[in-house]
């Protein structure tokens, strides 16, 4: 209420607005309403933070066409992962929070899942070859982001980031060929 008059504001759902994902943007201000308005948009807190979460893995850009090599994929989606996490620095910490369960949220996991599979991890492996991908991005992206001490090596983020990701892949690949060649010619 501001003077005394209640003020009204168009029933529009957030996500079409598109609005800038970050935290502070919660308290509505960019919306135009007031901070407990944003709660006629969804049914509740747990909803809106979901809606949220949502939203950034929808930016989370999956490999159109997918690179001849795996490899080439994984870097592009773990690159693209870390992009989205500076890009919205305070909202980019619910991923680590709040479970992936909407659609949008399980087709993006499915696809890097699928990935691997195709490169040739089988069932009990991809899900492993995932978590540490997933897990990598996830952590290294959310320690640039806290910064909770100083970074006494003053290495470069992006070269800390590409140096850990080879280290990574190449510890996948290395897994790889060893289930390969146990499994052997004939598969």
């Amino acid at each position: 209420m501001i003077g005394g008059e209640r003020r009204r504001h168009p029933r529009v759902p957030v996500a079409a607005k598109r609005v800038t994902v970050h935290l502070r943007d919660v308290d509505g201000r960019e919306l135009g309403v007031e901070a407990m308005a944003l709660y006629y948009y969804f049914p509740s807190k747990d909803a809106l933070l979901d809606n949220l979460v949502g939203l950034l893995t929808e930016q989370v850009a999956l490999p159109s066409p997918v690179p001849t090599h795996w490899t080439d994929a994984a870097r592009q989606i773990s690159r693209s992962y870390r992009e989205v996490a500076h890009a919205h620095p305070n909202a980019f910490r619910l991923l680590a929070s709040r479970p992936l369960g909407t659609p949008r949220e399980t087709a993006a996991q499915r696809a890097a899942f699928d990935l691997l599979i195709d490169a040739g991890f089988d069932d009990e492996a991809a899900p492993l070859a995932y978590r540490a991908l997933a897990n990598y991005a996830l952590g290294s992206a959310l320690e640039e982001l806290t910064a909770r001490a100083p970074d006494v090596t003053k290495a470069d983020p992006d070269g800390a980031f590409e140096f850990g990701l080879d280290v990574v892949l190449a510890g996948l690949e290395t897994k790889l060929a060893e289930a390969q060649r146990r499994k052997g010619p004939t598969g």
